[in-house]
C-alpha cells in the first residue's frame, strides 16, 4: 500500500485548486478564511516537518468542503524546516488511491494521507471527524438523505472546525491506519511505519512540547 511521490506531485496546490473550482471556490474560501488554530497553534507548530499531505476530495461534497479547507489552512501554519506540502486530487482522478483505503466497504472522501520526509506514510484521516460520525449514528435510521445532510451541515456550523483540527493534528504528528479502516496485515504495517517516523521526528526536535524527552 503506497502512494508514490510522483503521484503526489500530480495533485493541485491550494492556489491551483481554487482556479480549478472557479465560481465554486467561494464556500472553500469561506471555510479556509474562518479557520483559526487557537489553543492548537503551538501543537501544530511543534509537528516534525517536512510533511506531505495528499487529499482526495469531492469538490461539492459536504464533508470535503467543511474539512479540507481547514486542514489546508492548518498545514500552512504547521511545523518548520519545510513545513507541510498539501496537494489536492478530485476523486475522479484519485480512484487508485481511494482503492487502497476502504472505509466500511466503501471508497469514502475526503481522504487525507500524510507522509514524512523519507516518504513513510505516517497517518490517514477521513472522511469526517469521529464526533460527526457519532452524531449521525445517533440520528433515526429512517431519516431521508436530505434531512441527514441538513442535520450534518448544522453540526459542522456549530463545531466550527474544532473536531477536524484536533483529529488531524494527531494524524499529522504520525498515527497509522485504525484497525476498522484496513485489514490486519495492512494496519500492522502502517503502524510500524508510523512508529518509525515518530521516532525519527523525536530525534530531530529533541523534546516534546510538554517538556519531556
Amino acid at each position: 500500500m503506497t502512494v508514490k511521490r510522483e503521484r503526489f506531485r500530480e495533485g493541485y496546490t491550494w492556489a491551483e485548486w481554487l482556479e480549478v473550482l472557479g465560481a465554486d471556490a467561494q464556500r472553500w474560501c469561506e471555510r479556509y478564511d474562518a479557520t483559526a488554530l487557537g489553543e492548537l497553534r503551538a501543537d501544530y507548530q511543534a509537528v516534525p516537518t517536512p510533511r506531505s499531505v495528499l487529499c482526495i476530495v469531492d469538490r461539492a461534497g459536504l464533508d470535503t468542503t467543511e474539512t479540507v479547507p481547514r486542514i489546508v489552512r492548518a498545514c500552512e501554519q504547521a511545523g518548520a524546516g519545510g513545513g507541510v506540502d498539501v496537494r489536492i486530487l478530485p476523486a475522479e482522478r484519485g480512484g487508485d488511491v481511494l482503492g487502497q483505503y476502504v472505509v466500511e466497504g466503501a471508497r469514502a472522501v475526503p481522504l487525507c494521507v500524510v507522509f514524512d520526509d523519507a516518504w513513510l506514510q505516517v497517518g490517514v484521516w477521513g472522511p469526517r471527524p469521529r464526533a460527526a460520525q457519532e452524531f449521525l449514528d445517533g440520528l433515526r435510521a429512517d431519516l431521508p438523505p436530505e434531512e441527514l445532510d441538513y442535520r450534518l451541515r448544522d453540526w459542522y456550523l456549530d463545531d466550527e472546525g474544532r473536531s477536524t483540527l484536533r483529529e488531524f493534528l494527531t494524524t499529522l504528528r504520525g498515527q497509522g491506519v485504525h484497525p476498522w479502516r484496513a485489514g490486519k496485515r495492512v494496519s500492522e504495517g502502517v503502524w510500524k511505519q508510523a512508529e518509525t517516523a515518530k521516532g525519527r521526528g523525536r530525534g530531530r526536535v529533541g523534546r516534546r512540547s510538554d517538556g519531556t524527552a
